[in-house]
C-alpha cells in the first residue's frame, strides 16, 4: 500500500489514475509490475517495471510544476523477461537496479 500512495504521489493529478483508467490498463500496468520497486534521491525518484518483455526503470523529476517522466532505463544487455527493475536503491548521484533474470557471473 505505501508503494500505492507513493506512486501517486509522484504522479499527481496529470496522470492517470485507477479510476479514470480502462480495465485493460490497469491489467497491463499490473502485468508489467510498475511500481514493484521505488526509490527516491533528491529530486528524482525512480520506479521499477520489472516483468514484460524486458524490464525497465523509469525516471521521474520533480520540478516546479511536479512530477514529470525525464527517462526510462533499460539493461545494456536486457533479454525478455530479465526482471530488470525488480529492485532499486537510490543514493545521491548512485542508482543500483537490481535483475532477476541475471546470469551469473
Amino acid at each position: 500500500m505505501t508503494h500505492l500512495l507513493l506512486l501517486a504521489a509522484l504522479l499527481g493529478p496529470t496522470a492517470a489514475t485507477a479510476a479514470d483508467s480502462t480495465p485493460e490498463t490497469r491489467a497491463e500496468i499490473s502485468a508489467a509490475g510498475f511500481g514493484t520497486s521505488i526509490a527516491l534521491s533528491g529530486e528524482y525518484a525512480f520506479v521499477g517495471e520489472p516483468r514484460g518483455p524486458s524490464g525497465v526503470v523509469h525516471v521521474y523529476r520533480r520540478g516546479t510544476a511536479g512530477w514529470r517522466s525525464a527517462s526510462k532505463l533499460t539493461a545494456a544487455n536486457g533479454t525478455a523477461n530479465d526482471g530488470f527493475g525488480a529492485s532499486v536503491a537510490a543514493d545521491g548521484p548512485t542508482l543500483l537496479v537490481g535483475r532477476i533474470g541475471a546470469p551469473n557471473g
